[in-house]
């Protein structure tokens, strides 16, 4: 789904709505102007937005136990730094993939079809523009239809906010987009399977769209693939009116012969979920047995998100059941906008067991948010964040972790005001559950990550490896649109975070 971000609108123009969006950027190109009054001398990039991974700045290094944040260059065909991009992660292949958005300095604010993948299976990520390499298909019409005989190649429609999610089917990848709206701000229903490993896509017929009534056309739903099904949770109804569609929808893929069809269709949640309650992020818990379903927010509210144990919520997928979620700890506050991914348990070898240790776990990481920033100003919307007291935590001792690497958690990776006035900065926190214990800890990395000095706006799990991703050039999305050069930001820099450093640390909460 698209990054759960607070955002600020005086009206309901969508124009006035993205362009109050806040971001990041480096603090250095703040400083520069504000302390000498000189412009930014930004290095200047091809618009093709190639780059090498010999352009490495370096990489995350372990010293001793102590993690060390140093980013990096990625190779490849990096893609544009959009704003409202669609992030997913394919597990098993050590990939992920992002979708859509909005071009940096475009004014006419135009939704892309962008389609990038990125493999982390070597130790520098490498990027490829799956854009206009995909075929459409019509595999529900005669095979021998020229639509399908043909197959051409075929962009993706141009979609804002749609439902991502990502299952494998006869071990093959599928990316699947629910729901959204284009250009014309009309809003959709319908369901597209994206066949990653054979780059095909077509519409997926779903049956039963009239049982029990129509199916509600939705923008940004918190939506997850589980097994065989795809839950879909809430949303908004119009990119003007955005009224809260309080219901979950499933849609079960069924065998012989294989055959989509909706199991359930915009069932209201229970009384235990507030009215108007909104949604952010929906993630596989318990191995899939429970989701688990973090706080949204209205469009049109700018204020910040509190997590607490009010707004995060475990959906049960075989009892179809809405549970409060009792954790305890210390929650993210201020936040401006997050992600939520989940992090599988770390094989660490074996040590002496005369050493002064404690159990510790891994960190992971995951979407449901904007950006991740080293050290970076709002774009838009800087005087709310500088008029919020920072929740930025003391990171001078390593950041804490105590739970046991057996256990999966999930991270949420918020950006929330930094050290300095109308900057944000993003943290961690590991959210272990088990049935014994759920509790909240902060990772405490924010301080090394500010000192970066990189423009850090996404983070994403894959193959066990915890990346903040961004653009490390200096050049503002100013200089990009005003200085006549063909720039383009690009996706082009990352951060690893250790998760057997971090697990090694000292729990200092």
């Amino acid at each position: 789904m698209e990054d759960q971000a607070i955002v600020a609108s005086s009206s309901g123009s969508r124009k006035r709505h993205r362009s109050t969006r806040m971001h990041t950027r480096p603090r250095s190109q703040r400083n520069k102007q504000s302390r000498t009054g000189k412009e930014t001398e930004g290095r200047q990039r091809g618009a093709s937005g190639e780059s090498g991974g010999s352009d490495s700045e370096g990489m995350t290094e372990n010293n001793g136990s102590e993690w060390v944040a140093v980013a990096k260059r990625a190779a490849g065909d990096c893609p544009p730094f959009n704003d409202y991009l669609s992030w997913v992660a394919d597990p098993l292949n050590k990939r992920f993939y992002t979708f859509g958005g909005i071009r940096p300095g475009d004014e006419k604010l135009a939704f892309t079809s962008d389609l990038y993948c990125c493999d982390t299976s070597s130790p520098t990520l490498k990027w490829n523009n799956l854009t206009d390499k995909l075929h459409f298909r019509m595999p529900y019409k005669d095979p021998f239809d020229r639509i399908e005989l043909e197959r051409k190649n075929k962009r993706l429609p141009a979609l804002r906010a749609p439902g991502v999610s990502f299952l494998r089917i006869h071990n093959c990848g599928f990316l699947f987009l629910y729901g959204g709206y284009d250009e014309k701000d009309e809003v959709f229903s319908t369901l597209i399977a994206i066949d990653v490993d054979h780059h095909e896509w077509w519409y997926v017929n779903i049956k039963g769209g009239h049982v029990g009534g129509d199916v509600a056309s939705r923008i940004n739903p918190a939506t997850v693939a589980i097994d065989n099904r795809i839950y879909i949770f809430g949303g908004y109804d119009h990119p003007e009116k955005r009224q809260s569609l309080n219901t979950y929808s499933i849609i079960q893929l069924k065998n012989n012969p294989c055959s989509w069809e909706w199991e359930v269709i915009d069932v209201p949640y229970s009384a235990l979920v507030p009215p108007g309650h909104r949604f952010g992020v929906a993630v596989s818990v318990f191995n899939g047995a429970k989701i688990l379903l973090t706080p949204g927010k209205a469009p049109s509210d700018c204020t910040p998100i509190h997590f607490s144990e009010e707004n995060m919520f475990y959906f049960h997928t075989a009892r179809r059941k809405f549970q409060p979620a009792e954790v305890g700890g210390n929650f993210p506050r201020n936040v401006y906008w997050y992600k939520v991914r989940e992090l599988q348990p770390l094989a660490l070898p074996a040590t002496n067991s005369s050493a002064n240790s404690s159990p510790s776990t891994s960190l992971p990481r995951q979407g449901g948010g904007p950006p991740i920033p080293g050290a970076k100003a709002c774009r838009r919307g800087a005087e709310a964040a500088s008029s919020i007291p920072s929740n930025h935590p003391s990171s001078s001792t390593s950041p804490p972790v105590s739970a046991p690497l057996s256990s999966p958690c999930i991270i949420i990776c918020a950006w929330i005001p930094g050290p300095e006035a109308g900057f944000l900065v993003p943290e961690l926190w590991r959210f272990l559950y088990s049935p014994d214990d759920e509790n909240i800890t902060c990772l405490k990395i924010s301080e090394k990550v500010w000192e970066t000095d990189k423009e850090l706006e996404e983070f994403i799990i894959s193959g066990g490896r915890m990346l903040l991703l961004g653009n490390g050039d200096d050049a503002t999305e100013e200089d990009c649109s005003d200085s006549g050069v063909a720039l383009l930001k690009t996706l082009n820099t990352y951060l690893e975070v250790d998760p057997l450093a971090l697990s090694a640390s000292k729990d200092y909460s």
